[in-house]
């Protein structure tokens, strides 16, 4: 039931493009809204450094799953 639903919502899962836009999309938002509360908070900068880094980090997966599929789909002959 549960994989009928999420095939329905999303398409097939297993798409390699769909996992790094979701990716993409939660590490934009995280990102925004730790900048946000350690602004209003007055967070240490380290903190806030470490926060940079783990979004970076989630953008540099996405980046390399985002090359690796259209070095796949370039192999493959697909367009």
């Amino acid at each position: 039931m549960y994989q009928k639903f999420i095939n329905a919502s999303f398409g097939n899962v297993n798409n390699p493009s769909k996992h790094a836009s979701i990716v993409i999309l939660s590490v934009t938002v995280f990102w925004i809204v730790v900048q946000l509360l350690g602004s209003n908070y007055g967070w240490d900068f380290r903190l806030t450094f470490f926060f940079d880094f783990t979004a970076i980090s989630g953008f540099l997966w996405a980046l390399l799953v985002l090359a690796r599929a259209f070095q796949k789909n370039n192999r493959n002959g697909d367009n």
